[in-house]
């Protein structure tokens, strides 16, 4: 395997940035036409916080030009809304739209605790709008290591990368020199028929706003078929065990030792 099956951790030192898991579906013009009141009646104990916007952000220049003109009240109802759920702490979000739900979280801990929240929300979902099947499953993490929190300033990204993920960061000469570096891969994973992995991983450079260079590995597992709602959570395990093989498959054990990892 190119990314060997591997126990569980959990980092007490967390490098995750986002995990986003998003369900699609044929569209349903009920949610783009009639407000998801009765949706979020049901989740908005865990999720109190509403937002709306247009599903595709417009440039206020066009929106000037349709408010000279007296269109912009005309567009902005013609316009596909993007509905937003949003916790307290504005550290999860559900994302709803005519052909997909999203469940984003940037406090991420345990899949078994996401996975539950999800759940129930998706659940909520299924039993509103009843969706006959979803057309593609998605799961992202989205981590980023920054060495100067983790006392590693001293060493350098081959030392706490794979190699094969480092690439020029592992070579001796030229680790120094490199000031940016992005890679993009595509590619099916054997575990599951149809499943595909995006996985872009780099260096971003520092900047005034984010004092400090920043390694990030970016891995979206997704399936695009016919799937019945009741078979997407056992889809979804399997992806979240293959992400977390993927992201301790790319550190070295220098790098999970500054993690602080433990066994779960």
């Amino acid at each position: 395997m190119v990314f060997p099956d591997t126990p569980r951790e959990e980092y007490r030192n967390n490098p995750l940035e986002e995990v986003i898991c998003q369900l699609r579906f044929p569209t349903i013009l009920k949610i783009g036409t009639t407000s998801p009141a009765d949706f979020q009646d049901h989740i908005r104990k865990q999720f109190p916080l509403y937002e709306q916007g247009p599903v595709i952000p417009v440039p206020e220049q066009i929106m000037g030009i349709l408010s000279d003109s007296g269109l912009e009240d005309m567009f902005a109802t013609q316009m596909p809304r993007l509905h937003r759920f949003v916790t307290e702490d504005k550290a999860r979000s559900i994302s709803l739209q005519s052909d997909f739900i999203a469940f984003s979280v940037s406090d991420y801990k345990r899949w078994q605790t996401f996975r539950e929240q999800f759940e129930f929300v998706e659940r909520e979902f299924r039993r509103l709008y009843e969706p006959q099947f979803y057309t593609r499953i998605g799961l992202r993490y989205r981590d980023v290591i920054i060495r100067e929190n983790l006392g590693l300033a001293d060493r350098s990204w081959g030392e706490l990368l794979n190699r094969d993920l480092a690439g020029l960061l592992g070579h001796d000469e030229a680790s120094s020199l490199v000031a940016q570096t992005l890679t993009a891969v595509q590619m099916r994973l054997p575990e599951i028929e149809g499943v595909q992995l995006t996985l872009q991983y780099g260096l971003r450079p520092e900047s005034p706003q984010l004092p400090a260079d920043r390694y990030f590995i970016d891995a979206d597992i997704s399936i695009e078929q016919r799937t019945e709602p009741n078979a997407s959570f056992k889809l979804l395990d399997h992806f979240n065990r293959i992400a977390g093989n993927i992201f301790r498959w790319a550190i070295s054990d220098t790098l999970r030792n500054a993690l602080e990892s433990e066994p779960i």
